[in-house]
C-alpha cells in the first residue's frame, strides 16, 4: 500500500510510530520503505504491507446486534494492547517522539484545555460559556490523574479506520491510521471511539466497553465524560475553522450542557 505522508512529518515518522506495536500482536501495516527525498516519486512516500479485509463500516448495516457486539468486542481488545504499550511523557506523538511532553496526564490535559478554549473565543465562541467551561474542567480535573504512566492511544478508532473479513461473521484484520496517536490516557482513547456513537449503537458501544475492560476503572463514566468535552471542543474549533458555521449550534448546546457538569464533583 502506498501512502503520501503528511508535508509537516519526516519519512521516519509512520515507521518510528508503528514501531511501537512491532511487538503487540494486533494487525497493523508494517512499513517497507519511507522517502521524503522526492526523487523516485514527487511525493513523500510510504511504502506498506498490504493488510487483507474490507472497511467495516461497509459491513455494519448487515450485521445483527450480535455480531456487531462480537466485532466491537474485539476491537476494544486490540485497543487495549495499543494502550498496553508506554511511552515517556504524555502528549501528541510527532516525527521524533511525543512534541509538547508533559509529565502528567492533568498536565497534558489542562493545556489542551486551555488550548481549545482559547481557540473556541478566537473563532467566535462565547467568552462568557468558556469561562464557565474552565469552572467545569478544574471541578473534575482530579479524574486526570488515575492515569499515571502515558500510554499509546490510536485516538480515532472507528469503522473507517478497521478492516474486517469480507464475508461470513467478521472478523478484525487490520487497523489502519495512527495520524492521531497519542500518549495519554485508555480512557480518552475510548471516548473518542465513543463520540459519534447514538442510543441506537448500544451493542457496539457495549462491546467496544466490554473488550477494552474500561469498567474495570473506577469513575470511568464520569472520565470519559470529561474526555467527551475535549473532543466536543476540538469539533467545535476545526468546524469554526472550516467554515462549518451550521454544525456549531447544536456543539454550542453540548458545550453548554458540559459547563454544569462535575460542579458538585
Amino acid at each position: 500500500m502506498l501512502n503520501q505522508t503528511r508535508p509537516d512529518l519526516n519519512s521516519d515518522y509512520p515507521d518510528k510510530l508503528l514501531g511501537l506495536l512491532r511487538e503487540v500482536d494486533i494487525p497493523v501495516p508494517r512499513i517497507l520503505v519511507a522517502d521524503d527525498t522526492r526523487s523516485v516519486i514527487d511525493l513523500s512516500f510510504v511504502l506498506m504491507t498490504k493488510l487483507h479485509g474490507v472497511v467495516l463500516g461497509g459491513r455494519e448495516r448487515a450485521l445483527t446486534d450480535q455480531q456487531l457486539f462480537v466485532i466491537y468486542a474485539a476491537m476494544g481488545e486490540a485497543l487495549r494492547r495499543i494502550n498496553d504499550v508506554t511511552l515517556d511523557s504524555f502528549g501528541y506523538i510527532g516525527p521524533h517522539g511525543v512534541w509538547t511532553p508533559h509529565p502528567t496526564n492533568r498536565a497534558y490535559m489542562s493545556a489542551q484545555f486551555e488550548r481549545k478554549l482559547t481557540e473556541f473565543c478566537t473563532r467566535g465562541g462565547d467568552p462568557a460559556l468558556a469561562g464557565r467551561l474552565r469552572h467545569s474542567i478544574a471541578a473534575r480535573s482530579d479524574l486526570l490523574d488515575a492515569a499515571d504512566r502515558p500510554r499509546l492511544c490510536h485516538y480515532d478508532l472507528h469503522a473507517g479506520n478497521v478492516l474486517v473479513t469480507p464475508e461470513g461473521t467478521p472478523q478484525l484484520s487490520g487497523i489502519v491510521d495512527f495520524e492521531n496517536a497519542t500518549a495519554g490516557d485508555p480512557l480518552m482513547d475510548i471516548a473518542k471511539a465513543l463520540y459519534y456513537f447514538t442510543p441506537k449503537d448500544a451493542p457496539k458501544r457495549d462491546g467496544l466497553l466490554a473488550g477494552h475492560g474500561t469498567r474495570d476503572r473506577p469513575d470511568w463514566e464520569a472520565t470519559i465524560t470529561l474526555y467527551r468535552l475535549a473532543c466536543t471542543l476540538e469539533l467545535w474549533c476545526w468546524f469554526a475553522q472550516i467554515g462549518r458555521a451550521d454544525a456549531l449550534s447544536a456543539l454550542t448546546r453540548e458545550l453548554e450542557n458540559s459547563a454544569g457538569q462535575g460542579l458538585a464533583h
